[in-house]
Parts: C-alpha cells; sequence; structure tokens
C-alpha cells in the first residue's frame, strides 16, 4: 500500500471512539513522522470527528507547520475542534497565537472562553491583561469568573490585585476560594 495512502486512513481512524485503539494509531502515525503533517493539516481544515483529535499530534510533530493551521481552526464553528486547538495553541508557546486566544474570549460559548484564559495563562500572556479583566468583570459565568482569577493569580499581575478583591464575596463559593489563592499569590493572607 502507498505510504501516503496508509497515513491517510490512519488518520481517519482517529475517529474511532476506543482510546486504546486511537492512541495504537497515534504511534503509528508518529512513526511516519514529517511525511505525516500534510494530511493532519489536511484532516485538521477538515473539521470533522477527527480533526479534533488530529491537533495535539500535528502540534506535536510540526509546531511550524500547525500554527497557523490551529491559528485558523482556534475560529471554528466545531466547538471541538476550536477548543483543542487553543488548548494546543497554548501548550505550544507560541506568542502569536495570542491575537486569536484574545479574540476568543469574546465568543459565546463559556468552553472556549475557558480554554482562551487558560491557553493566555500558559503563554504568560501579561499583554492580554486588559481582556480578561473585561470579561471578568462582565461574565455571569461562575466557571470563566473563577478561572480567570485563578489564571490571573499564577501571572501575578500585580494591576490586577484590586479587581479580584473585587469579588472576595462572589456569591459562588468557588469564586470566593479562587480569590482566596491568587492574593495568597501575591503575599496576601487571610
Amino acid at each position: 500500500m502507498d505510504r501516503s495512502v496508509t497515513i491517510q486512513k490512519l488518520i481517519e481512524g482517529l475517529a474511532e471512539t476506543s482510546v486504546a485503539e486511537r492512541m495504537k494509531i497515534r504511534a503509528q502515525i508518529v512513526a511516519f513522522g514529517k511525511a505525516a503533517v500534510p494530511h493532519l493539516v489536511a484532516i485538521v481544515q477538515k473539521e470533522g470527528q477527527a480533526s479534533y483529535r488530529a491537533v495535539d499530534l500535528l502540534a506535536d510533530l510540526a509546531p511550524e507547520a500547525a500554527l497557523p493551521v490551529l491559528i485558523e481552526a482556534a475560529r471554528s464553528s466545531h466547538l471541538r475542534l476550536a477548543q483543542a486547538s487553543i488548548e494546543a495553541l497554548g501548550k505550544m508557546g507560541d506568542v502569536q497565537a495570542v491575537p486569536v486566544l484574545v479574540e476568543q474570549l469574546k465568543h459565546s460559548s463559556s468552553l472556549i472562553q475557558m480554554s482562551a484564559v487558560q491557553a493566555l495563562e500558559l503563554l504568560g500572556a501579561h499583554h492580554a491583561f486588559e481582556a480578561l479583566i473585561q470579561l471578568l468583570q462582565t461574565t455571569s459565568s461562575a466557571s470563566i469568573r473563577y478561572t480567570i482569577i485563578e489564571s490571573l493569580g499564577k501571572l501575578r499581575d500585580e494591576r490586577a490585585v484590586p479587581v479580584i478583591m473585587m469579588f472576595q464575596y462572589d456569591p459562588d463559593h468557588h469564586v470566593r476560594s479562587r480569590v482566596a489563592r491568587a492574593l495568597e499569590a501575591f503575599g496576601f493572607h487571610s
């Protein structure tokens, strides 16, 4: 069988539901190395079941080729693909991803927003501070509030302290516990 056909069939097999089978397929694809990259790019761009499962593999095998593809995939209407791409961009550590991650803070899905917050945290994206604060102050989602507060605590940007303090009496206990942890990270003790 032609090498290209073999790679393509393996990549399509990423849509399998069995974790063990997907891990075996992943190892086989990795063995093909850079030869698998064009096929991975194509499957990510298709936005199907296998596309979001191919994201990490693409990022691992060829980060330089993955970056523009994952930036575009982060904007996908396929939520699982967008989320996986945002998470991979955070792990890749390339600050070129910051603009699309900031853009995704405005997404209608709280899952996408939380993934973008966490990816920005991984990138140490202090220049996204204003966008994070804006979302923190406007969201009605307790999950997003505590995710942002936790990230701000880890980023240790002193500008965040007064804003974090505003959430000390938030109605959600998860938010309040993240406020306490974040303030401890800044040296405040309760």
